[in-house]
């Protein structure tokens, strides 16, 4: 896993030991000073187009700098392979370590060949690639649970998440189904809840704007 802690604090200490201010180092890159300062925090990290030149600025090796880890070695990867990426074999976990210092296009074009095993690896890349990307790793893949839906419901369309539900997937409570009914259409919500009762007054009105009067009914 890719440690934003660690290496905050490794260009912090590189940038002491050249004497140098949060200023003068953004200066250096053409960046601003904020962004210096939430390097330093582990807020965020300098995308793969400012290592290498921060890196000749503090005189640390990028290895030292990201820390010695799979993850490090896979951000060097990239660089040196960055004209050729289409031929650079990267598992999905591994692009996820990742991708916090790439750039979006860069993640996509790695993503491009992959595919994800579950949902889980899924969810792992949603944040750095397009909805479109994210549906085609996703592709043909199955949720085991409502919680895999709702995990990964934020960052795909409704369509995708209509077919990652399986014939045997129901819900275990209207509170569950409530969980997930903004993100599924009106007929994947109600095959859900199939077999439900309702417990109280409350549990109605918490699925009543997502499904049919119908099916309403027969939660009583």
């Amino acid at each position: 896993m890719f440690n934003m802690t660690g290496t905050a604090e490794r260009i912090k200490n590189a940038r002491i030991a050249k004497n140098m201010t949060q200023m003068n180092i953004a200066d250096a890159l053409g960046v601003s000073y904020q962004a210096v300062s939430n390097w330093e925090r582990g807020n965020s990290m300098p995308d793969i187009g400012k290592l290498g030149e921060l890196s000749d600025l503090l005189e640390i090796s990028i290895e030292e700098l990201l820390g010695h880890t799979t993850a490090s070695e896979n951000i060097q990867r990239v660089i040196s392979q960055r004209d050729s990426l289409e031929n650079l074999e990267i598992s999905l976990p591994e692009l996820s370590d990742i991708s916090p210092v790439l750039p979006p296009d860069i993640t996509g074009q790695l993503a491009g060949h992959l595919r994800a095993k579950n949902i889980e690896e899924l969810s792992m890349i949603a944040p750095f690639v397009s909805k479109e990307a994210l549906e085609q790793l996703g592709e043909g893949l199955m949720a085991r649970s409502i919680e895999d839906l709702c995990v990964i419901a934020p960052f795909v369309g409704q369509e995708i998440l209509d077919h990652m539900i399986g014939e045997e997937l129901r819900a275990e409570s209207i509170e569950e189904l409530s969980m997930i009914a903004p993100f599924v259409s009106k007929e994947a919500l109600e095959q859900l809840g199939e077999g439900l009762k309702a417990r109280s007054v409350e549990d109605l009105c918490a699925i009543a704007p997502f499904v049919s009067r119908t099916f309403l009914d027969t939660l009583f």
